[in-house]
């Protein structure tokens, strides 16, 4: 390796060094800043980044006899750790450990080779062979020829984790994991292991202490060796979850739940518990929020007019299995709109015309589902339930409108949103504010994240944004004309503001089945655009809440 780097410096300004196992992906160029060097990170649950790309006069050589390391000579270096660049290993790295196995060990054969101790520890300890991993690690660590600070810091982490393996007292061990986390304090890994060892030896109040500190800490961006991104993204928000439950602490639970289910790192039965989880404590939250307000006498058997949207265009596939989840209905106090905004296919043809619940309206010109939807809210009563549903789109059961129909008993119900389930068994990614910070937050991030499949309000909150934005402008684009991606999140985004906190609802019941990846869907083939949009509607109108929906 070092004899084909000298070779390459003569040819080029800068050297990109790959290995035949390997596929580089550029996400976006590389800008030089007269670095030395530059790392590019290899994608996985494992996240590690090495240095793969040299300015021909860095002084940097490989060091090692397996698994080498490219090392700065004078001790000094300036490496890059943001390329826009990532590699993904294609090959089956695990084949060759026998043979890096005997390299290793031949080499220590011959000589205290710092690199090669550390190396051969951590695939015993890959591998199971805890105890010769234990050795390897401690006598990497007595060693002075450890300079490596990253890898000095996983040596003494693997060991408290093996240390616990063998069943050290807790005491022991918690010592180790603060030792190890007091060492390189931007790595939440040794803050999960003691919540995680404090929760099991009882001590909640500690566990939820650590688990809130490691919550709280984002993934180090500059970290480049062995950072396992399952830590982050779902053990620590599940530790701090079950801290958050046990205490009664059903902010902190949420939230951390909404991040554990938003990774998706988790397996189906686990991400299914951190659902029960956060639903369980989203129901204290919204009972408190009751009783706060005086709202628990709430009526019972009103028969609320619900009015069910659907824009479509070229949907002939879809349309049909659309209309029959809406004739299965149980409910009987509603009517369902078809609106055609110029299709091609002759799919206007499915539409019911003959069922008095089902109507249909053909557009002459092409306007987009979010002008269709507000022309609809705006001839509808005040107290109408409107209800968000896409022509390739279902609704989840025979009782959904039975169900939202319940969910309007409350007075305090204004908007409601939830969760989908896709053809491929994918659950939509919604989650439930706590607070009004929280749910505000989320408003100003302007993600498609925010809101999601069904959306369901009363037709009274949309009829007050002319209040407040007579033109409509918070629908419209620099140019004046009307927004046409993401309509759902760009028309719903002014009636969160409006609502608020208190009155709106996350409902996790699953109400939508989500068609996706077919060559009609608009987040298939314009999610750039759709994002670009819910960038430019969160920084449109943000008018205060209201203390009704109907208008004044």
């Amino acid at each position: 390796r070092n004899t084909l780097l000298e070779h390459s410096r003569p040819l080029a300004d800068y050297i990109l060094l790959l290995e035949p196992d390997t596929l580089l992906a550029a996400n976006k160029p590389l800008e030089t800043r007269d670095r030395e060097a530059y790392a590019i990170t290899e994608t996985g649950n494992i996240r590690r980044s090495d240095i793969r790309i040299l300015r021909n006069d860095a002084q940097y050589q490989f060091t090692g006899v397996a698994n080498e390391t490219l090392v700065s000579q004078d001790g000094v270096g300036s490496v890059a750790a943001d390329t826009g660049f990532t590699i993904k290993r294609t090959g089956d790295i695990t084949a060759k450990w026998p043979e890096v196995i005997a390299l290793l060990e031949q080499r220590l054969s011959e000589t205290d080779d710092a690199h090669a101790r550390f190396q051969l520890a951590r695939i015993h300890m890959l591998t199971g062979n805890n105890e010769q991993a234990l050795r390897g690690f401690l006598a990497y660590v007595e060693s002075p020829l450890n300079n490596q600070p990253e890898w000095l810091w996983y040596a003494n982490y693997s060991i408290a984790r093996l240390r616990e393996k063998q069943g050290a007292p807790a005491d022991e061990v918690i010592a180790a994991y603060l030792d190890t986390y007091q060492s390189r304090v931007q790595r939440a890994e040794p803050l999960y292991e003691l919540a995680r060892v404090y929760r099991a030896n009882g001590h909640t109040a500690q566990a939820h202490l650590a688990a809130h500190q490691a919550f709280a800490m984002p993934v180090p961006k500059t970290e480049r060796f062995d950072l396992d991104l399952t830590v982050y993204e779902w053990l620590i928000p599940n530790e701090y979850a079950l801290a958050c439950q046990t205490l009664g602490y059903q902010e902190g639970a949420v939230k951390a739940a909404n991040r554990a289910i938003r990774a998706e790192r988790a397996t189906k039965n686990q991400l299914r518990s951190m659902r029960t989880l956060r639903t369980r404590n989203m129901a204290v939250i919204t009972r408190n929020l009751h009783d706060q307000f005086g709202q628990n006498d709430l009526p019972v058997n009103k028969q609320h007019r619900i009015r069910v949207v659907i824009p479509f265009r070229n949907a002939r596939d879809y349309l049909a299995a659309c209309i029959r989840s809406l004739q299965s209905q149980s409910y009987e106090n509603f009517d369902a709109t078809f609106i055609d905004d110029c299709s091609t296919d002759d799919s206007a043809g499915l539409v019911p015309v003959d069922d008095a619940r089902f109507h249909l309206i053909r557009n002459a010109d092409r306007v987009g589902p979010l002008v269709n939807r507000m022309q609809f809210i705006e001839q509808c009563d005040p107290e109408d339930v409107v209800v968000y549903l896409d022509g390739d789109d279902q609704l989840a059961g025979d009782d959904t409108l039975s169900y939202l129909n319940e969910v309007y008993q409350d007075p305090d119900c204004w908007l409601t949103y939830g969760e989908y389930l896709s053809q491929n068994g994918r659950f939509g990614n919604a989650q439930p504010y706590v607070s009004q910070t929280h749910l505000i937050q989320e408003l100003e991030q302007g993600t498609q994240r925010f809101p999601i499949h069904p959306i369901t309000h009363r037709a009274g909150l949309f009829q007050r944004i002319k209040e407040f934005d007579p033109q409509m402008t918070c629908f419209k684009d620099e140019q004046g004309e009307w927004l046409f991606y993401a309509s759902d999140a760009v028309l719903v985004r002014p009636l969160f503001y409006l609502a608020g906190f208190k009155h709106v609802r996350y409902l996790s019941r699953v109400l939508y089945l989500y068609t996706e990846g077919h060559d009609i869907s608009e987040h298939t083939e314009h999610k750039q655009e759709q994002i670009e949009t819910c960038r430019q509607a969160s920084m449109r109108l943000r008018p205060p809440p209201v203390n009704h929906y109907l208008p004044d």
